[in-house]
């Protein structure tokens, strides 16, 4: 078996049991999740408040999916992964090597596209970066790029609320109100009418306008 999916496993069931004895941890909209069990792979897109994001959106999903889902990969910026030890380690959970400033758009999400085609599901965190203020959240074009090239492939929306301002000192002495919001899933096709016109930066808000709009 995958690595990749050995540690993705342990991990997911790790967090479920430790959110359920530490904090107030709550899914909406599992069902959402088990439609796309036709799907040949998928984009999970999600928000981004905290470095612990990546394990807790995956521990999201209906555990009996998650050996077919698994293992899941997601982008993870070069300075880490050349590091001789951390670099290993993240590959071995699913990481991949991104070098943001390698040229084009195209370029620079080669390994994601290549991902792609090999029919591997994707976890992307579309802002780009940690959003720590709501006001101030903007998603990437690649998002954007991704959507256009692959106008069939479903992307589905998770929002994360409660993770930003967990430490893990705060995470084990109080019990802390954790929600995830999963949308239902779509596809560029699904909404090509509207957002055809769109540039790639209009395009990027209005994809991941699916996933703040789960929490009003």
């Amino acid at each position: 078996m995958d690595i990749r999916v050995i540690n993705q496993s342990i991990i997911n069931i790790a967090i479920r049991r430790i959110t359920k004895i530490f904090a107030d941890f709550k899914v909406y909209g599992k069902a959402n999740a088990l439609k796309l069990k036709k799907e040949k792979n998928f984009l999970l897109m999600v928000n981004h408040h905290s470095r612990l994001d990546p394990f807790v959106a995956g521990s999201v999903l209906p555990l009996r999916e998650v050996l077919s889902y698994c293992p899941f990969y997601f982008m993870t910026h070069e300075k880490y992964m050349v590091r001789p030890i951390i670099g290993p380690i993240l590959r071995s959970f699913g990481s991949y090597q991104v070098s943001p400033k390698s040229g084009t758009i195209g370029e620079v999400l080669k390994s994601t596209e290549e991902l792609i085609t090999q029919g591997k599901n994707i976890m992307i965190f579309p802002e780009g970066r940690l959003i720590l203020d709501e006001k101030k959240r903007q998603a990437r074009p690649g998002i954007a790029y991704l959507a256009r090239k692959y106008p069939d492939l479903k992307i589905l929306p998770i929002n994360l609320a409660g993770t930003g301002d967990i430490s893990p000192l705060r995470f084990f002495l109080f019990r802390n109100k954790i929600r995830a919001y999963i949308g239902k899933s779509f596809s560029f096709n699904d909404y090509r009418d509207s957002w055809k016109l769109l540039d790639d930066r209009e395009l990027a808000q209005a994809i991941m306008a699916q996933v703040w709009n789960l929490v009003k």
